[in-house]
């Protein structure tokens, strides 16, 4: 884990400060730096006066890196939907530091099949949302990010760890997995991947029905990582 200092007064920072709590200086997040700098001399991402984010955008009036990942948001008129969405957009900026320090750069989706992530943070409250990923596309559900429904679903699916961080890191890894894996060309690396995460050519309908029915496979710590 990574610790935060404030670059004026050396207080430790949270991970979405936009404030040192000591000293009271304005900051931004720098994403290459992996550090927090004074905003005063900087550009703060488009979102900040709407979610709080507190990252540096490369210029002004636009979104941070993190940011221009999501391509469809809750309106402004709906104050609960931009509560959740604030909180969602959290583990965007976590996901993406993540997968910086593994050298997996994530970048916005221009134009379908260009190789982009786009982001639709959706919202509802009764889990009509379909969350998932298909064609660089990840879609979640932003109502998820509240507390008392995300318990609720986490006892009623029997998954603890339901969380938007982890919804994200879930469905990042669908979307790296053609990426990484070649499966789109014949690569080598097919063959190795399947065997660290099994067969993705198993039916995905078929798999999910049998793990609500079964559970997990008898010795599976042994044979996955997850």
């Amino acid at each position: 884990m990574q610790r935060f200092s404030c670059p004026v007064c050396s207080a430790e920072l949270f991970f979405d400060a936009a404030v040192c709590g000591s000293c009271g200086t304005d900051l931004v997040f720098e994403r290459d730096g992996r550090r927090f700098a004074p905003a005063a001399a900087r550009h703060r991402c488009r979102n900040r006066s709407v979610i709080g984010c507190p990252w540096e955008a490369p210029q002004a009036d636009a979104l941070c890196a993190a940011c221009a990942l999501t391509r469809t948001r809750p309106p402004d008129g709906h104050a609960e939907a931009i509560e959740h969405w604030a909180m969602a957009e959290r583990a965007t900026r976590h996901v993406v530091v993540e997968l910086d320090r593994l050298g997996l750069r994530l970048r916005p989706q221009v134009a379908a099949g260009d190789g982009g992530l786009a982001i639709d943070m959706r919202w509802s409250d009764d889990g009509s949302v379909t969350i998932g990923h298909a064609d660089g596309v990840i879609t979640l559900d932003a109502g998820e990010a509240d507390d008392v429904r995300r318990a609720e679903l986490q006892q009623e699916l029997d998954e603890p760890y339901r969380t938007m961080l982890g919804h994200l890191r879930h469905e990042i890894g669908h979307y790296w997995w053609p990426l990484l894996s070649g499966v789109d060309q014949g690569s080598f690396q097919l063959d190795r991947c399947r065997e660290v995460f099994g067969d993705e050519r198993i039916d995905y309908q078929g798999a999910i029905d049998r793990h609500y029915a079964a559970g997990p496979p008898g010795g599976w710590r042994d044979r996955y990582v997850s």
